[in-house]
């Protein structure tokens, strides 16, 4: 849900509704007054009609009769000076005899109207009088009485309109907006819960009623909000064993994997050491030894000695890691630790491993979970060319744009597209029911991220190619 937005309040939202709804209101009563006035103003042109009717046309029909001219000019004047009158003729036969109209302009012309009246005596027909009116002056004071009457309402819309708003701010709209913004200042610091006020409020109205509900509420979410985080607790810390649990079980398998050629691995150097002691046995029993034969014998147990103890502190590497932290370490250390791991099983199964490192190459890492990445590299690559002829495994470094880049390879069939989306899924794997956990890749995938860096698949690569990216 979004935040509070001042430019959607209800205070504007109200005064706006006010405004159009109060506009509509008076243009539909202007319209109404408009309309009254028109029909009162159309009534008053027929009172002229009648007017005309009753007090001169018996007095313009005698002067006719009587062929008084003063008379006739006179009636005629005085029909002239009725408002909204601008001509009077007497015609005969399609002829004007008498005319009188008054000086109007060509916009006043425009709205003219004409009536026609039978001049008689006593039944007989003399001539017509035909009066003319001009709407002009009818229209503009309903333009004017409609101009006032819209300006007035207006106002006073806009009067009644403020006043409403400003009752109902003080009443509603300040208390919701005060609060609106505790709301969100909760929102901001959930650890406060301190209770909703209302401002100035003494009355028990809806707004109070409201406002207690809510910290009623707030009080109970609080509660099940520190309940939850509890248990939340309580489940991270179950999860964080889970998965300590689940990466050691990871790092197990690669161990085991691993486990006939470290036992191959240490099997040679025992071997040697217990030739060279027969050999000894064998010099002594004969008589006085020879110095400098002695030393070489001695030396090479010696160095027989040297490697098992590094295959030992191998293994002590990659399966302890609680005392060991991130630090700055030569790359080439950590693999060649991880090598003595695999060197000779990869060799008694006619493996060749092509290494191509670059020496003194430090990285800012956790030499074991690194180590573990790279042994877990190699176990799968050797499970991908097991029963192959000429298999291959290249393990390459290079430094590209302050990165280092550790790439495994190996020549067995390359992994197809879907495969490919589905490899760092956790319990994801392409080996029989028994063989593999799932878990490797998906594991040596978080790590390298832990790490500011990447496990990926590089597809673009002519052999099965995946690529270790971290910070150098």
């Amino acid at each position: 849900m979004s935040g509070f937005n001042a430019k959607n309040s209800i205070a504007k939202k109200i005064i706006i509704s006010i405004i159009l709804v109060s506009s509509v209101i008076t243009c539909v009563f202007t319209a109404f007054s408009f309309y009254l006035d028109y029909n009162n103003e159309m009534n008053a042109l027929s009172n002229i009609y009648e007017q005309i009717r009753k007090s001169y046309l018996k007095s313009l029909s005698e002067a006719l009769w009587d062929l008084d001219n003063n008379q006739m000019d006179y009636q005629l004047s005085g029909i002239l000076n009725i408002h909204d009158v601008t001509a009077v003729k007497v015609v005969e036969d399609e002829e004007i005899i008498f005319q009188k109209s008054k000086n109007i302009s060509n916009q006043e012309l425009q709205f003219n109207v004409s009536h026609v009246f039978d001049l008689t005596v006593d039944e007989s027909s003399l001539s017509k009088l035909e009066v003319v009116v001009s709407k002009y002056y009818m229209y503009n004071r309903l333009a004017e009485k409609a101009l006032y009457f819209f300006i007035s309402q207006g106002l006073k819309t806009f009067v009644v309109s403020i006043l409403i708003f400003l009752v109902f701010q003080s009443l509603v709209s300040n208390h919701i907006v005060h609060i609106v913004d505790q709301i969100q200042s909760r929102k901001r610091d959930p650890e406060s819960y301190d209770e909703i006020t209302l401002k100035r409020r003494t009355s028990s109205d809806e707004l109070t009623f409201l406002v207690d509900q809510l910290n009623r509420n707030f009080s109970e979410i609080s509660k099940l909000q520190s309940y939850q985080k509890k248990l939340l607790s309580e489940k991270d810390e179950q999860i964080s064993q889970q998965q300590l649990k689940v990466f050691n079980a990871a790092k197990l398998a690669s161990i085991g994997e691993m486990a006939g050629g470290v036992a191959h691995e240490i099997n040679n150097p025992l071997a040697i050491i217990s030739g060279n002691v027969h050999r000894l046995k064998i010099l002594l029993s004969r008589g006085p030894l020879d110095k400098d034969k002695m030393l070489s014998i001695l030396g090479k147990m010696d160095k027989m000695v040297h490697r098992i103890s590094a295959i030992i502190q191998g293994l002590k590497y990659i399966s302890y890691e609680k005392t060991v932290k991130e630090n700055n370490i030569f790359i080439d250390k950590i693999i060649n630790s991880t090598l003595d791991l695999c060197n000779e099983k990869f060799k008694s199964r006619g493996v060749t491993l092509n290494i191509n490192i670059i020496d003194n190459l430090q990285v800012h890492c956790n030499e074991v979970q690194i180590s573990q990445i790279i042994l877990n590299l190699l176990n799968n690559a050797y499970d991908a060319i097991k029963g192959l002829k000429n298999p291959v495994i290249n393990l390459t470094v290079k430094e590209i744009n302050s990165y280092l880049v550790l790439s495994v390879s190996n020549s067995g069939p390359k992994i197809d597209g879907e495969t490919a989306k589905k490899i760092f899924q956790p319990f994801f794997t392409t080996k029989p029911v028994g063989k593999g956990t799932g878990l490797g890749l998906s594991i040596s995938k978080g790590i390298a991220e832990s790490h500011n860096g990447d496990l990926s698949l590089n597809e673009d690569e002519n052999l099965t190619t995946f690529e270790l990216k971290i910070p150098a």
